[in-house]
Parts: structure tokens; sequence; C-alpha cells
């Protein structure tokens, strides 16, 4: 354990911003340039390559992909992400990981005065956000996660196991991305009661123009799109 760090609050200076995942990273770049964003903190990608390598899960799960996948078909890829999860699913965390992981929760609930506050569990891959690629979609976050220490694990469980989702796979193999770098950190984040939610794109997304920033936004509970060009 004392080799690695398995959890970083996202207002938190840290020397290698990698072991955050791209997303988290990005969020503890922005709250330390004095940004708003929801408290919270990084199940780091050393909490998961932890969790694989205690298990001895890396060379079961590189054995299944190379076992199944062998001609690139969808159904292989989804065989693949359906024996990966289950395996990843059925294995307890260590102990020291889960005890560490339960008490930064708590920190964060108790700073709201509950006992279980409700969260936003993102993933956040060690690839994610490339020059040459993007896995914007192709893993999971769950929302609304609320029911104490055992839920979150749960789906700290699930967001580790979307490493291997189906078009992830693929898309690493279409990318030459060895399966066997692919980390995935873990956001757990303050819910946020919002008026309006959205994202904003800071070069055009569809035209390619780096002049122009696009939010895509919808009011809480209206349905409706909105979108806004700022020059």
């Amino acid at each position: 354990m004392a080799d690695y760090k398995f959890i970083v609050w996202l207002n938190e200076e840290v020397k290698d911003p990698s072991i955050l995942g791209g997303k988290g990273a990005n969020l503890n770049k922005l709250i330390l340039m004095g940004i708003p964003v929801p408290p919270g903190f990084v199940i780091t990608t050393e909490a998961f390559n932890y969790f694989m390598t205690v298990n001895g899960l890396r060379d079961r799960v590189l054995n299944i992909i190379n076992e199944v996948v062998k001609e690139g078909r969808p159904e292989e890829y989804e065989e693949a992400e359906r024996r990966i999860k289950e395996l990843i699913l059925n294995t307890d965390i260590p102990k020291d990981l889960y005890d560490e992981i339960s008490r930064a929760y708590m920190e964060l609930s108790k700073s709201f005065n509950t006992d279980a506050i409700a969260v936003a569990v993102r993933s956040s891959a060690s690839a994610e956000d490339l020059w040459t690629a993007s896995f914007a979609g192709q893993q999971d976050t769950y929302l609304n996660v609320r029911g104490g220490t055992e839920d979150l694990i749960r789906y700290v469980k699930y967001v580790w196991a979307s490493t291997y989702n189906a078009r992830a796979l693929a898309y690493r193999d279409e990318k030459d991305i060895p399966h066997d770098v692919a980390y995935m950190a873990v956001i757990v984040q303050k819910l946020v009661n919002s008026k309006a939610a959205g994202v904003m794109f800071t070069i055009n997304p569809v035209t390619g123009d780096n002049n122009e920033v696009v939010i895509e936004a919808s009011w809480g509970g209206l349905g409706g799109r909105r979108w806004l060009v700022v020059w």
C-alpha cells in the first residue's frame, strides 16, 4: 500500500495529475484556478491498479480479450465485456483500499452535515482525452448514488469494469492503444441541484472553428435544448 496513493481531493495539488485520469486532472486544474467546481475526490488510477494487481486480474482480463476477440467482430467484444465485467464485479476490494474510500466519502458527507451525501460517480480514464483519440461516452458514469459506502463501492466497481466496455475495447484496438495500459480513475463528486446543465466546447464541434465556443445545455426538468455560440 505504501507505494500507492488511493485518494486525491479535487482541490488538492498533486505532483502527477495523470493518476486522476483525463477528466479528474482537468477538474483538478479548474478548481485550483479558482473556478467553481462541485467538491469531491478522485479514486486514483493507482487504486485501480492496486485492485487489479492484488487480485491478479490484469493477466486474467488480457487472457479473456486474447481468447475471445479473434476477428474484431462486435459480438466478440460484447462477449469479452460480459466475461470481464463478471470477473471484476465479483471480486472484493482489498480492505485497506475500501477503508480509504469509506473515510473520504464520510468526510465529504460530513462537510455537508449528512451521513450519506448524494454523489456522481464518474469515469476518468487515463487515455480519455488525447490529441489522436477521445473516449467520450465509452465508459460509465452513475448519478444520484446515495446509499452510503456500500452503494458507493458497488458503483466504483461498475466504473472500473466499464474500462472494458465493448466499445472501449474496440476503440482501443482501432487506435492501437494496448489494453494493459488502460487505467481508470473514479471521480466521486457532490451531486448538484442544477437549474440548467450542459457541455461547453472550446472549439465548434460542427465546423472545427477554434474561434468559437459552443455551449449546449438544457433547463433542468424542461427538456428544452439551447445552443449558444460565443464569438
